[in-house]
């Protein structure tokens, strides 16, 4: 089967959401393959920041956001004792919103059907190909089915890992990372007193956070 699109978003966290609802709000024909049937459900990330909120007001869906977080007046940077006030800037929203990362892309993903932006969950892009006029995405659905879509654009929206990026023979460059770290969703016997513990040492650091 092929459809085709003006452009094709691969990846579909708050990026590939976010960059397919600004197209679809100005009429281009867009799609969002995702390999994930559902969102993952840890957290992954937890906060939305001053700019990014501001950015949610602009396109009016702010207080659903809002409505499933809850706000704190500074952030960390890095781990440092010393946080950011957010209090002294001039902006509508001079806090962090403390929200899941899974909730923010399903808002997202809501909000990019609502302006209708196709969306195909379950499903794996094989090749990501380009010619003068067109790009070709072939991918795996959650059935098994091989479909071609052609668009104008394609999108790599799909992380550090991109398909799209090793397959269009765009690099990568940076440095290795000097940090490991881990993260996980656990329920604590002996939670902090105040819920929130922050500490970095030379040895290491911990965040905890409800």
């Amino acid at each position: 089967m092929k459809m085709n699109y003006e452009a094709v978003i691969i990846g579909g966290g708050p990026v590939g959401f976010m960059v397919a609802s600004e197209l679809a709000m100005a009429g281009v024909k867009t799609c969002v393959i995702e390999r994930l049937e559902k969102p993952v459900p840890h957290s992954k990330a937890l906060t939305l920041h001053p700019r990014t909120l501001e950015l949610l007001e602009m396109r009016g869906i702010l207080e659903r956001f809002i409505s499933c977080g809850s706000k704190i007046p500074s952030g960390h940077f890095s781990m440092l004792d010393t946080r950011l006030d957010f209090s002294g800037l001039e902006t509508s929203c001079p806090y962090t919103l403390l929200l899941p990362q899974a909730k923010t892309e399903q808002l997202l993903e809501e909000h990019a059907r609502s302006l209708g932006a196709e969306v195909f969950r379950g499903a794996e892009v094989l090749t990501v190909t380009q010619n003068a006029s067109e790009a070709q995405i072939i991918f795996k659905d959650r059935d098994g089915s091989v479909r071609t879509i052609t668009s104008m654009f394609a999108v790599g929206a799909d992380g550090a890992g991109s398909t799209v990026r090793k397959q269009a023979g765009i690099e990568f460059p940076g440095t290795d990372s000097t940090i490991t770290a881990s993260l996980g969703d656990v329920a604590l016997l002996s939670p902090p007193p105040s819920g929130v513990l922050s500490l970095c040492t030379k040895e290491g650091g911990v965040m905890i956070v409800p």
